[in-house]
């Protein structure tokens, strides 16, 4: 089994909002007010109403063409941050969808062609379910701009997600020709350039430079994106430049640039320097941030199983299954596995025994979960003729016997034999 070694994935580009206003809305105080004023000591009331009333024979000064389009500015940015805060405050079906689309209505009617308000409502109807909707709102966000590219990046994303990786491809590179240094895009060139280079199961140098280049184009056009950081550090990573890999990492930390995936890496490249203290510590810091960030609970998991911490095991390997369509294939087999030694672990060894089998219900002839229930049998249960048999079974199922494992199985299938025999003559 691994330790601490779960690799995440490059991320896609996330659906975002989009609306990144910073004024909130401001509220006017209704009625009459009044206003206090001493002359010789004795104070004076007044009504302002009226002292109004006695300037309106003052006519106004007219807004200057600069003043009035400052004030809509202003209302635009007050509206952008009220759509904004109504997006983030509630998410699924808590969303005030209506409400948001009342707001986004209302920046276009005082700024008529608006991308941004055209691209969020695009964002709307994606969360909603209606992709062609979306994607129809998304490419006309980009006929208003031609520099406008944000629409291009979820279009091509959908495509990604489709497994249409041609059409995304083409997708994206028309996205970069518009706005070279759109983020998006370009993080997702590079998780494409990342795929490419691993179809052999092995990243070379000059394969990762193409992702790399990409990422860099992407920390130009959004300088504090953490995922961005994240993958950057992980290509360094994946090529065996464990240096550079830490100096992204800790230079984003030292702009207080941070996010879990951060963290998760940070941690990866304690491991491999050998500091399990730091990498704890850090695997711990990326799911404080985010309880659902699977692969540091993956992490926490093996390297509590490693300090035979079965209890904290337990806990990583339940909250990763949890949400386990995050993870890969391979990830999910070996988060169940290890679920499963870590209920051993605890002497829960029926629930063990349900994941191994579970395992084998959908992966007939597994060799981990073959190997796990002859342990199980032989250390848990002292069913020693039961362990043989998923030994034994091993064997059979089993194509390479020069594996370590395959030498501990056949150690304890002749040791348990004999063991058998002994017994048998005792009695």
């Amino acid at each position: 089994m691994k330790t601490g070694t779960s690799y995440p994935t490059i991320r896609r580009l996330a659906l975002v909002a989009g609306v990144l206003g910073t004024l909130g809305l401001q509220s006017a105080c209704g009625g009459k007010q009044t206003t206090v004023t001493i002359i010789d000591g004795v104070e004076v009331v007044e009504e302002r109403g009226r002292r109004g009333r006695d300037r309106e024979a003052t006519p106004e000064r007219q807004l200057t063409e600069e003043e009035l389009a400052a004030q809509r500015e202003q209302q635009l940015d007050a509206l952008r941050a009220q759509a904004a805060e109504l997006y983030r405050s509630a998410s699924g079906e808590r969303r005030d969808y209506r409400r948001i689309r009342g707001v986004l209505d209302d920046i276009l009617r005082l700024n008529p062609g608006d991308p941004d308000a055209t691209f969020n409502q695009g964002v709307l109807l994606y969360d909603q379910g209606d992709v062609d909707g979306a994607i129809a709102k998304w490419r006309e966000a980009g006929s208003l701009d031609e520099t406008y590219a944000r629409g291009l990046a979820n279009i091509g994303y959908v495509q990604l997600s489709q497994g249409d990786l041609r059409g995304a491809e083409a997708t994206f590179a028309q996205c970069l020709e518009r706005r070279p240094i759109e983020p998006g895009c370009n993080m997702n060139m590079a998780y494409l350039a990342l795929q490419r280079g691993m179809e052999d199961g092995r990243l070379t140098v000059d394969e990762a430079q193409v992702a790399i280049d990409a990422l860099r184009f992407a920390l130009a056009g959004e300088p504090r994106n953490p995922q961005a950081y994240a993958d950057l550090a992980r290509l360094y990573f994946e090529t065996g430049r464990l240096q550079l890999a830490k100096l992204v990492v800790v230079n984003a930390l030292q702009q207080q640039i941070d996010s879990p995936a951060l963290r998760n890496r940070f941690g990866l490249i304690a491991l491999e320097e050998g500091n399990v203290v730091e990498a704890y510590r850090q695997f711990t810091a990326a799911v404080q941030q985010d309880a659902e960030y699977v692969e540091a609970q993956m992490n926490i998991g093996a390297m509590a199983l490693s300090f035979r911490d079965y209890a904290t095991s337990r806990t990583a390997f339940e909250a990763a299954l949890a949400h386990s369509a995050q993870l890969t294939d391979e990830q999910r087999l070996e988060a169940r596995l290890s679920y499963g030694v870590s209920l051993r672990g605890l002497d829960d060894l029926a629930g063990a025994q349900r994941e191994y089998e579970a395992i084998l219900a959908s992966r007939p002839g597994d060799l981990r979960a073959l190997y796990n229930l002859g342990v199980l049998y032989q250390e848990g249960h002292r069913n020693y003729e039961r362990a043989v048999e998923y030994f034994q079974q091993y064997e059979a199922a089993n194509r390479d016997p020069s594996t370590a494992l395959a030498r501990d199985v056949a150690n304890r299938v002749r040791n348990l034999t004999d063991l058998i025999e002994l017994l048998r003559e005792d009695f």
